[in-house]
């Protein structure tokens, strides 16, 4: 297809987009902007260092601490969540409002002298987030995968009258699991007003959004902050961050994809070459070739390609404020301790934001929490480091557990109500058996490899030049933030090499979920460190004999990672063509397969306010059954299999669900039956073409026996149980 042809659709559908959903996208931003405005003059003062003084920390934070206090109202059940929502976000307004009286000065000077870097970030956010939502369109189904389960928590969550939230696919029992992403999405659902299967793919182009706005701030302060460095030098460092955080993929797409193909074609290779399928990128080692010890090592684009509302997804934008906010605590970091036991206190409401932001980090993917724990403490030991005296690193060690106490003990106090009624899956802590040849590591992590060899190598040269000429020769503070950022992410890749963490996935998979998990925040920190070593070393080559070269081999090497969008994005998403516009209605695929059943989920939750509980068929996880309980929100007795059975640590438990649940609906007039629906307050029960394929003797006449049908539509009917 011809690439005028390409983008003439591509307007066309944009067109449609905003003909449609325009609206739902104003009133989306302006939520959300609302929020951010709100909290940037909270964390105003405490980044100081950042070009655009935490506007975009505020941007990715606002979201969350706004929902943190609607999730804390209900879950001490002050108040039912939705209206919890409302009270939360004008509280949250109110001190926005309150701290920026008292700033009001210097928050317009800001926006005056900086307004270039801020027209920027928004551009891009505006942009990033358009054309993911744009996207979305083409294929905006909440289908396949776990898509069920992201939006069935974020169901759960807006119909909740207090926290957690009641398990969707297990009635009775709360969700256990890091569920407070969804409540954040729920959050920013209930204030904007916007069906859910539209805030779902909202939600999602936002996440995508944000990954590239805050990587874009950092990295331009960290650049700026070096000596002789222009904002274009700066931008362009930050552009960079942005596309190999939200756009970027591992080597596996540019070797795999075009290398070995073209190399194919110009008889250099003599193997086989297959049609470049995406998700390998994500399972290679143990794949290819297929060994027993399959492992998963996904990362943000692959992520949003996808489409799953996973707590890793969701957690990017605190991850990426957390990462900025070491960055703007150096200073804090470099004050002197005295020997009374006040230093272990707080010194005002900044020094607390990151215990916050620690604590409901865990709430949303609790993995990252000893990972971004371990970052800030790191950076606290590090950073203000000036020599390797004795005295000096005792001083320092001083400090860096101060702070790491500090934020340890905020973070637990804001998690406290969630660890009240959490189990953890986690069996412990395995040593691995097996490891990663070195080869599959260099084509998942080389890009970051040599940008490291090649900052390393900058600064050892740069270093040597200086001491020829007299120069002190101390490394600036964004370049030790910059190695920093290389070191820890590659220990986060060298973890899951030596010990894992046990759960319910041990044949064949004992290092999948670990490597999953610490290699997604590696895959950040590297790219983040990546954009810093081409903005520091590509713009500080002065002499054109080297800069002209360099300037070519850096281009090459930042394009590698960047070959894969192409490949993900026409892998997961159809050409766009006239026609192809769907809109954002991530339901519209239930409508189409079985259009009763589609009626029957509006029905219920537009009758529903609270999270009474249903009875549908149960399945096999990862297929359509739980389908009303996941578009309701409303809890059924038993869902997915081993998703709950990973929830609840035991397969025994939904086992004895499964056989309930087969009990009523093919002995419905038995006593079994109806304790079965006392013992879960059963209300409504759903007979549809998926419960008479799941249950061959289904007694139809039996279960509306039990009460009345109150609703029919196609082959899909609802009985209300009598008495409730």
């Amino acid at each position: 297809m011809h690439a005028l042809e390409v983008l003439g659709r591509v307007l066309v559908l944009l067109g449609d987009l905003l003909l449609r959903e325009g609206g739902r996208l104003v009133v989306w931003w302006g939520v959300l902007t609302l929020l951010g405005a709100a909290t940037y003059p909270l964390v105003f003062p405490l980044c100081r260092r950042l070009g655009d003084r935490g506007w975009g920390v505020a941007r990715a934070t606002g979201p969350f601490l706004g929902a943190y206090g609607a999730w804390l109202l209900s879950s001490l059940k002050l108040l039912p969540f939705a209206s919890a929502c409302w009270v939360s976000a004008a509280v949250l307004v109110g001190l926005g409002v309150w701290r920026g009286r008292g700033m009001r000065d210097e928050l317009l000077r800001t926006l005056r002298r900086r307004r270039a870097l801020f027209l920027t970030e928004e551009g891009v956010l505006l942009f990033a987030g358009g054309a993911w939502a744009l996207l979305r369109s083409f294929r905006p189904d909440i289908l396949d995968l776990e898509k069920f389960m992201d939006f069935g928590f974020v169901n759960a969550a807006l119909k909740a009258v207090s926290m957690p939230p009641v398990d969707m696919w297990q009635a009775g029992s709360g969700i256990n699991y890091y569920y407070f992403g969804h409540v954040t999405a729920a959050f920013v659902t209930r204030l904007s007003g916007i069906a859910p299967e539209r805030a779902y793919n909202l939600m999602l182009a936002t996440l995508c959004a944000l990954a590239c706005m805050v990587p874009l701030a950092l990295v331009y302060s960290l650049v700026r902050r070096l000596r002789g460095q222009n904002f274009r030098n700066a931008l362009v460092a930050g552009f960079l961050a942005a596309s190999l955080v939200a756009l970027g993929g591992n080597l596996h797409g540019f070797l795999y994809g075009y290398a070995l193909p073209l190399a194919k074609q110009a008889g250099l290779y003599s193997g086989e070459v297959k049609a470049y399928w995406y998700p390998d990128a994500t399972r290679f080692i143990g794949y290819f070739p297929p060994t027993n010890d399959k492992t998963i090592h996904e990362f943000p684009l692959y992520s949003f390609v996808v489409s799953d509302l996973h707590g890793h997804v969701l957690a990017i934008p605190l991850v990426l404020a957390l990462v900025s906010l070491a960055w703007c605590l150096v200073p804090r970091f470099r004050r002197p301790l005295s020997r009374t036991w006040r230093d272990l206190l707080p010194r005002g409401w900044p020094e607390l934001l990151p215990g916050l932001l620690l604590g409901i980090l865990f709430m949303t993917n609790a993995w990252d929490y000893p990972i971004y724990w371990g970052l800030l403490c790191w950076t606290a030991f590090l950073l203000p480091l000036r020599n390797l005296s004795g005295k000096e690193l005792a001083a320092r060690f001083v400090a860096a557990a101060r702070w790491g106490l500090l934020a340890l003990g905020v973070s637990q106090i804001v998690l406290l109500p969630f660890t009240l009624h959490f189990s953890s899956i986690a069996k412990g802590i395995g040593v691995a058996k097996d490891h990663t040849p070195l080869w599959q590591l260099g084509v998942l992590w080389g890009g970051p490899a040599l940008w490291a060899l090649v900052l390393g190598g900058f600064l050892f040269l740069e270093g040597r030049r200086r001491r020829r000429e007299g120069i002190p020769t101390r490394l600036s503070e964004p370049d030790r933030f910059g190695l920093l950022l290389f070191a820890y992410g590659a220990f986060l890749v060298l973890v899951p090499e030596l010990v894992y963490l046990r759960d319910i996935y041990e044949n064949g998979y004992a290092r999948a979920n670990t490597m999953f998990k610490f290699t997604y925040q590696a895959f950040i920190l590297l790219a983040l460190g990546s954009a810093y070593a081409a903005g520091r070393v590509l713009s500080s080559l002065e002499r054109p004999l080297v800069r002209i070269p360099g300037l070519m081999a850096g281009a090459l090497l930042l394009a590698m990672p960047l070959f894969y969008p192409p490949l993900a994005v026409s892998g997961g998403y159809a050409p766009p063509a006239r026609g192809d516009y769907r809109g954002l209605d991530g339901l519209a695929f239930l409508k189409a397969k079985d259009a009763g059943d589609y009626a029957a989920a509006l029905w219920l939750r537009d009758r529903e306010p609270r999270q009474v509980a249903i009875l549908e068929a149960y399945g096999d996880s990862y297929s359509d059954h739980g389908r009303i309980s996941m578009a309701t929100g409303l809890p059924t007795v038993q869902g997915w299999y081993v998703h709950e059975w990973l929830w609840r640590g035991d397969p025994q438990v939904p086992r004895d669900r499964e056989g309930e649940v087969r009990r009523v609906y093919e002995s419905p007039g038995s006593p079994e039956a109806r304790k079965v629906l006392d013992r879960y307050g059963i209300r409504y029960i759903v007979v549809g073409e998926i419960e008479r394929k799941k249950f061959p003797t289904l007694d139809e006449a039996g279960l509306e026996a039990l009460g009345k049908q109150v609703f029919s539509s196609g082959k899909t009917r609802i009985i209300q149980v009598e008495g409730r």
